[in-house]
Formats: structure tokens, C-alpha cells, sequence
């Protein structure tokens, strides 16, 4: 064993000293048997374990016994190495047969783990990776107000404005953008008047039982729904898919919510536009629906009758009742 080599092994002993890694009485013995020595081998899977807990990689080092097909533990090896970064190309590029069969490359091999391994360990002190992490939810509120400002291109506002000063600052935003654009573009608001506190009062109450009677017709669909996708799932042609079923239309149906999402913003953003209602039957709206089935002529059927103009009542039952007439005869007597 050459200087450079002499060196590199006291400090790989140092390491696994520092490390209180006592399982080996021979170090350098145990380095010069390299893949013969199953000491060797557990020191590199058990400092590829340490690092693998604190860095959280995606490649290991598994078991492997000394004596059996080293191929595929050379492989893991240099895996794991390249995922880690490991600037010695020897350790990762070298020819398969030959990798790690020297001792200085193996020594290059113990000392960097045992390296990386003492990095990470002080990395993992000095900043803990499973220190208490306090996950902030955004209100409704917060997020409509931060969608706000990105649409009108406001940067994040500091921690000292107050409420009073941001809106001040969103009005002049809005009033300058919308002195900017066209008019079509915008159009007249349906809600133009002010309103009593009395009148704020009722429209709430309006707005609450409008939302508690559409949520009773929209939960109504909904079990519709669900229902009509769990009679498709009872056909002997979906026998085995049932999974398949489910797994795709819970994407569709996670997005369906029972509560209606409109209320009082909607009604004073409004447009006048939102007065105009479109036949489904009309020209424009047809323009987006018609599909190739709507092309299709149908020819002379019979017809079935059941027009309620043309339909005769039925006959009574009885005859109707009428006063008995008295008798007319003009009885001549014989």
C-alpha cells in the first residue's frame, strides 16, 4: 500500500471512528479483500442506508452476499454514486468487470461515503428536514383577493398597508382601466341604485333561500347522476371494468359541488349583457350544438293520434236525468 493510499486509510479509520461505526476490527484488511470481504460489502449498503435516510434518494444499495454475481451490486453502486453527485468518474464510468477492483478505489468509494454521510448528519442538525412545518390555508376571501390584484398586475403589497389603502389603490386601477377600454367591452352594470341597510338585509335572506333550493335541485341531479353511472357499471359487457368506471368519472365528479358558487358579488358585477337570454332553439345558439345526428331525416311515420282537439268524450255512463212528462193521452172511452 502506497503513501497516497496509507493516507486515505487513516482517514477512512477516523471517519468510521467519528461515525461509531465499530463493526470491523481490520480495516485494511478488510479494504484489500474488497467483494471478497462481507465486512467491506455491509459497510458500503450500511453508509448508503445512513445517507439514503437524511437525503431521501430514489436509488439504494441493497444486500448482496461475498462470493455470488457482483454485477448487479456494481451497478447499484455506481447508481446510487451518480445520484449523489459523485465527482469520481473511476466510480461510476469505469468498466463494470473492473470497478472498484483496486484497493485506492475502494478506498475512494469508503471515503466518500463516510464524507457525504457526515455532511448530511450536520446539514440535518444545523436545519432539520422534520421540523414542525405549519401549513397556512387560504380563505376564499384571501384567494379571491389575490386573484384580484394578479388580474389588475399589482405586486405582492407590503406587510404595512392597511385595508383602506389597498382598496384605494385597486379603485384607481380599476377606474383608470376601465376609462381605457371600449365600451362595448365592459357594458352598463344591472345594479346601479344604492341600497338601505334594511334592503342589504332582505337581499341576504333573498340570496340564502335561492342558494338552500338550488342545492336541494342540485343534490337531486347529482343522485341522478350517480345513479345512472351505477346502472352502466350493471351491464354484463362492464363486468370487470366497474374500477375503470369509477376511477374516471371521480374525476368529473370530485368538481360537482352541491352549493350553488353564486351570491351577491355576482349580482353587483352583473352586466347588462346578463339580461339577454338566447333560445337553445335560436340560429346563434344552434350554431354550437347541431351535430350530425341533427341532419338525419326521419320519413313518414304513422300517425298515433292522441291530439286532445280531435278526441271525442265518451259516452255517459247513464243518460242523463230529466223530468217525467205528464200524461198526454186523449183517452176516448169505448
Amino acid at each position: 500500500m502506497g503513501g497516497e493510499e496509507t493516507l486515505m486509510l487513516e482517514e477512512l479509520q477516523d471517519s468510521l471512528e467519528d461515525l461509531g461505526y465499530d463493526k470491523i476490527d481490520d480495516v485494511s484488511g478488510c479494504v484489500d479483500k474488497g467483494l471478497d470481504s462481507q465486512e467491506f460489502i455491509d459497510l458500503v449498503a450500511h453508509l448508503a442506508h445512513q445517507i439514503n435516510q437524511i437525503e431521501k434518494l430514489e436509488e439504494g444499495v441493497g444486500p448482496f452476499t461475498a462470493g455470488d454475481d457482483s454485477q448487479s451490486w456494481k451497478m447499484e453502486v455506481s447508481s446510487f454514486l451518480r445520484e449523489l453527485g459523485c465527482p469520481y468518474s473511476s466510480l461510476i464510468e469505469d468498466d463494470i468487470s473492473t470497478r472498484f477492483s483496486t484497493t485506492k478505489s475502494r478506498l475512494m468509494l469508503l471515503n466518500y461515503l463516510t464524507s457525504e454521510l457526515m455532511a448530511s448528519q450536520m446539514t440535518a442538525v444545523n436545519k432539520p428536514k422534520d421540523a414542525l412545518h405549519i401549513k397556512v390555508e387560504e380563505s376564499p376571501t384571501a384567494k379571491s383577493l389575490k386573484a384580484m390584484l394578479l388580474a389588475l398586475g399589482f405586486p405582492k403589497p407590503p406587510d404595512n398597508i392597511t385595508p383602506l389603502q389597498l382598496f384605494d389603490k385597486v379603485q384607481g386601477k380599476v377606474s383608470d382601466l376601465q376609462s381605457r377600454a371600449p365600451k362595448q367591452l365592459i357594458g352598463k352594470p344591472v345594479f346601479t341604485k344604492p341600497l338601505s341597510s334594511k334592503q342589504w338585509k332582505e337581499l341576504e335572506t333573498l340570496e340564502s333561500a335561492l342558494n338552500s333550493e338550488y342545492t336541494i335541485r342540485r343534490k337531486m341531479l347529482l343522485t341522478r347522476l350517480d345513479a345512472t353511472i351505477q346502472s352502466f357499471t350493471w351491464s354484463d359487457r362492464m363486468k370487470g371494468r366497474e374500477g375503470e368506471i369509477a376511477e374516471t368519472f371521480s374525476k368529473i365528479r370530485s368538481g360537482m359541488q352541491d352549493k350553488p358558487s353564486v351570491g351577491l358579488p355576482d349580482l353587483l358585477a352583473a352586466r347588462e349583457d346578463a339580461l339577454i337570454v338566447e333560445k337553445v332553439s335560436s340560429k346563434k345558439s344552434r350554431a354550437h350544438t347541431q351535430t350530425s345526428l341533427n341532419k338525419i331525416m326521419i320519413g313518414a311515420v304513422p300517425d298515433r293520434g292522441g291530439r286532445t282537439e280531435t278526441m271525442q268524450a265518451p259516452p255517459p255512463e247513464m243518460p242523463s236525468w230529466t223530468q217525467r212528462k205528464p200524461d198526454q193521452g186523449g183517452g176516448g172511452g169505448r
